[in-house]
């Protein structure tokens, strides 16, 4: 390099003595290749008029960077420096054809440079691709763990919420059985009582009967014969006909003997014929049963018959069943 300045400057005896040192130092180290060392020593032969063997010099150059792989700029700028080095020693023709290899040369490294880059751009894509590739996986996976949790929770949930419902019916069949067996002892004690009651009549000789009494026995005989509570729209006043006395008799006798109005009796005995029904024939269904029995509706008739037997008309049916299966 100092070589090269001094050329530059005109001090040719300074610059030949500087590049003299140069060669001693390269002799001593053959082994250093140094690209900017031949190109500052082409520099300082073409300064200073040693065309030959600035030549010669990028010959060398060119035979260093003809090792291994020659496409490389190195070896671009030696044949450029040997182009140069012809021309300015006259062999244009050999000028010319290391300017084209330098063309040559240089169009395959700009290929190869940018099929470098399109690799790095393609390998940095498919990385960044490996990567989102990846996270989603990562994300599918705790997404996929919160969903089994929250189903092995929902799951848990539902088995407690079904084991508690299962719990509720075994309770509520336990207390409907057990109302149904009440149900069914007072139907016997009632029969019972009537029984004793016909027995006492038929018995009874000189007994005299309160004129209430006998009222109410007539209007008692009168439901159980005629079944004039089967009809939806009786009155006070048609069963007093029946009877040959006054509505006002009927609801005095009814008051002291039961403690009923006119249409509560009516509805116990209604009930109690539902329930025979229910009971006997299963063929019938509950809204038919209801109008068959003259309530005029069919919600009245759950409503009087839940808060009279502590079971719906429908859970009075199954329980009847299953005790008719169990005989």
């Amino acid at each position: 390099m100092l070589a090269g300045l001094y050329a530059h400057d005109g001090q040719m005896e300074a610059a030949a003595e500087a590049y003299q040192k140069a060669q001693r130092f390269l002799m001593q180290a053959p082994e250093v290749i140094s690209p900017q060392m031949n190109s500052l020593t082409f520099d300082y032969l073409k300064t200073a008029g040693r065309y030959a063997e600035a030549k010669e010099c990028a010959l060398q150059y060119v035979r260093q960077t003809t090792v291994g792989d020659t496409l490389n700029v190195f070896h671009v700028e030696a044949k450029r420096l040997l182009a140069e080095a012809c021309c300015l020693t006259g062999d244009y023709r050999q000028a010319w054809m290391y300017e084209h290899q330098v063309g040559a040369l240089t169009d395959s490294l700009y290929e190869r440079s940018n099929q470098e880059a399109a690799l790095e751009l393609q390998t940095a894509y498919e990385t960044a691709q490996r990567e989102q590739k990846i996270q989603e996986q990562q994300f599918m996976i705790v997404r996929n763990r919160q969903i089994i949790w929250s189903l092995s929770i929902g799951v848990c949930v539902l088995m407690l919420l079904l084991w508690q419902m299962a719990s509720s019916r075994r309770r509520i069949a336990r207390k409907n059985r057990k109302l149904f067996d009440q149900i069914e002892q007072l139907r016997q004690a009632q029969k019972e009582l009537e029984r004793i009651r016909r027995v006492m009549n038929e018995t009874r000789s000189e007994r005299i009967v309160e004129e209430k009494d006998e009222l109410f026995e007539r209007l008692e005989s009168l439901m159980q014969d005629r079944k004039l509570f089967l009809q939806s729209d009786l009155s006070r006043e048609q069963v007093a006909a029946e009877l040959g006395t006054n509505k006002l008799y009927v609801s005095n006798a009814l008051s002291q003997r039961t403690g009923l109005t006119f249409s509560e009796y009516l509805n116990r005995w209604r009930l109690e014929y539902a329930r025979e029904v229910l009971l006997n024939d299963s063929t019938i269904k509950v809204e038919a049963v209801a109008l068959m029995c003259g309530f005029n509706s069919v919600r009245t008739f759950y409503r009087l018959f839940q808060r009279v037997y502590q079971l719906t008309p429908t859970e009075y049916r199954r329980l009847s069943k299953l005790e008719d299966i169990g005989r």
